[in-house]
């Protein structure tokens, strides 16, 4: 019976490793974000942008043009896609939320038989321009390889289009059996969120041919979003951005926080045949 309880309890602290590292953190410089038009989108890095609390000290957004009403020009004619590129079946977006504009259209394999999409509120009238990113919408879905378009909306409160910002995308639920792109950081908690929602807050948005970059963190037009230093955490949890610290060295491939397992499994083995 010793043996068993043992066998039982080693077993089950090897299961909680594996499935505290289903989850995937994909930067806003990930080549596989495509943003258009290329011209409308600035990257911001360095020092200014960590000081925001964002994940791997960058974030992108629609540019200085951003507050305009004009339904022809770039702005608002402003999407970022991403196609999975490891099968999971759950989806956040952390960004900003806004002070002016800020309605986005989301939607999930638009191109297929069963499309999902959604609305997205990022406006809130209380920012001070000092707030982290968040997780401005969330779902689960079925799992598999997945398409994302975010897509600016006009935003009669304001009578504009508002700014697009992306600090990162959270996967959750990876499937250990596929294979990403070295770009991809695996996350090292599980409290991120799996079901179906929208907060009122900016939209992020990456690519890795944006128009600009800085260190000093140039600023979006309107009050853009600042987060400030105190706001960096490493959970996904609430207002706090995906969990891995902006130093952290991107392991290689998608699933690389599965390659421990095979470590405690061995020494869970040796461990067994010793109580034996």
């Amino acid at each position: 019976m010793r043996t068993s309880l043992v066998t039982f309890g080693v077993l089950a602290a090897l299961a909680t490793n594996i499935v505290a590292q289903d989850e995937v953190i994909v930067d806003d410089t990930d080549p596989s974000i495509d943003y258009e038009p290329a011209g409308e989108w600035a990257l911001i890095s360095g020092s200014g942008a960590a000081a925001l609390g964002t994940y791997n000290s960058t974030y992108h957004f629609t540019g200085l043009s951003g507050n305009t009403s004009d339904p022809s020009s770039s702005v608002a004619q402003a999407t970022a896609t991403y196609t999975f590129s490891v099968a999971a079946s759950g989806f956040s977006w952390f960004g900003f939320q806004r002070s002016d504009a800020g309605l986005y259209t989301i939607c999930i394999d638009c191109d297929g038989s069963n499309p999902m999409q959604a609305t997205v509120d990022a406006l809130n009238t209380t920012s001070t321009g000092n707030d982290p990113p968040i997780a401005l919408y969330s779902t689960s879905l079925d799992m598999g390889i997945h398409t994302v378009v975010i897509s600016n909306q006009f935003d009669p409160r304001h009578g504009s289009y508002g700014q697009i910002t992306i600090d990162a995308f959270l996967l959750t639920g990876v499937s250990a059996s596929g294979s990403g792109s070295t770009n991809l950081i695996t996350a090292s908690t599980t409290s991120s969120s799996s079901s179906s929602s929208s907060s009122s807050s900016a939209s992020p948005s990456t690519s890795s041919s944006s128009s600009s970059s800085s260190s000093s963190s140039p600023k979006p037009s309107q009050n853009p979003p600042t987060p400030s230093p105190s706001s960096t955490s490493h959970t996904v949890t609430g207002s706090n951005p995906p969990s891995t610290s902006p130093s952290t060295t991107p392991n290689s491939g998608a699933l690389a926080s599965f390659a421990p397992a095979s470590a405690v499994l061995a020494a869970v083995a040796a461990a067994v045949l010793a109580v034996l």
